[in-house]
């Protein structure tokens, strides 16, 4: 892949860097993130990618909020990592930690505040938090 290609990062690659389990895959997950951070690779996260990397760190593998918001801040904040609205994905990581709230209610509500487009929603947690 050339240096102007962006590949799009899978949710498993971001869950064996995070969790750290020894096995191969995570290894194979250091390397990658070697390449991010020195540049040579150029990677995209979607939103959808991020939301199923954290309820898999919260659901499955009971990784503390203020744990998933710190890593994968520090991943998003990274140059080489792109996203189509990394602010919006920051804000949304400290709304789930902070308000307590399911990171997709979180993620409506960012958008909500950096754009001030209405959100429709039966959820309490979305309209207490807009």
């Amino acid at each position: 892949m050339s240096k102007k290609n962006i590949a799009l990062l899978d949710a498993n690659i971001l869950v064996r860097f995070l969790i750290g389990d020894g096995g191969k895959l995570y290894k194979h997950s250091i390397e990658i993130f070697k390449q991010i951070e020195a540049g040579d690779l150029k990677v995209k996260i979607l939103e959808p990618v991020l939301a199923e990397v954290v309820y898999l760190l919260q659901k499955v593998y009971q990784v503390p909020r203020p744990e998933i918001m710190n890593s994968l801040t520090a991943i998003i904040e990274m140059k080489s990592i792109k996203m189509d609205n990394k602010s919006v994905s920051i804000k949304a990581l400290n709304l789930f930690y902070r308000e307590n709230t399911d990171f997709v209610d979180a993620l409506l509500c960012a958008y909500h505040q950096n754009t001030n487009t209405d959100v429709i929603s039966f959820d309490d947690d979305v309209s207490s938090i807009v």
